[in-house]
């Protein structure tokens, strides 16, 4: 392979499905007066133009126009854009306030200490 090679990602069913929702939420929920004035191109964009495109193509697209409206609004979040989230999986359980773990708790016991 010489360095000007590339080689093209590709991507499951399942990603292509989620980066194009994203763009569609992007392109149909953003009032073009919300992006800088020289990036509102971005959504004049036909989606099945964008949906033709390379993956690296659409992710370069996605990137340009929450950049562009994050510098606009100041409020941008990932979030805001994403899809709902999975809330039945398993989080991390926190710890109530007060208890303490078995390495906090004193050292007396009748067992002498290993000093290694």
């Amino acid at each position: 392979k010489t360095p000007l090679q590339t080689t093209l990602r590709v991507e499951s069913p399942r990603e292509y499905q989620r980066i194009m929702a994203r763009i569609k939420h992007l392109h149909n929920h953003t009032d073009p007066d919300d992006l800088l004035p020289d990036d509102q191109y971005l959504i004049a964009e036909n989606l099945d133009t964008v949906a033709s495109w390379t993956v690296t193509r659409r992710q370069i697209w996605t990137a340009e126009f929450e950049a562009s409206f994050s510098s606009t609004t100041g409020s941008y979040t990932e979030t805001e854009t994403t899809l709902p989230l999975n809330r039945n999986r398993r989080g991390k359980k926190r710890r109530k306030g007060g208890k303490t773990r078995n390495r906090d708790k004193p050292q007396d016991t009748s067992r002498p200490r290993d000093p290694a």
